[in-house]
């Protein structure tokens, strides 16, 4: 470890393995050779899934999953459930409405695509011939 050798001291190498299990890598003590890379690579990845184990351990036992052996999910409130019904019969009203909406302009878009095209044939057709003017 950095360039001396082996860590010989106990209290060292509790600190070695606890920086290394942390994945904080203070940089103060730097393995050197192939087996202490491997141990401190080791107890990284183990650090890691133990605060993957922790969190998901923890995150378990706060969301209520299990308790009594139920894994069901708790039941909405049932005045939560009623006001998230109401919210979703809105929204499916403002969704036809604008559906309706949507529909209406379309219709006067191809209304007024139908008044540009005839426009646009008008000023294609060629002027009508003037009879000409008998020579005075």
């Amino acid at each position: 470890m950095n360039g001396t050798g082996c860590v010989t001291d106990a209290a060292e190498a509790f600190y070695f393995s606890t920086v290394s299990f942390s994945t904080l890598g203070f940089g103060d003590l730097t393995p050197q050779e192939g087996l202490s890379r491997a141990v401190a690579a080791g107890e990284a990845v183990v650090g890691n899934l133990h605060l993957a184990l922790f969190a998901a351990s923890a995150f378990f036992l706060l969301s209520g999953t299990g308790q009594n052996g139920d894994d069901a999910a708790p039941e909405a409130d049932p005045v939560e459930k009623e006001n998230i019904e109401t919210l979703l019969l809105s929204c499916q009203q403002r969704v036809s409405s604008l559906q309706a909406e949507l529909d209406r302009l379309r219709q006067r878009s191809g209304e007024w695509q139908k008044e540009i095209d005839d426009e646009l044939s008008r000023d294609e057709r060629p002027a009508p011939e003037q009879p000409e003017k008998p020579p005075e």
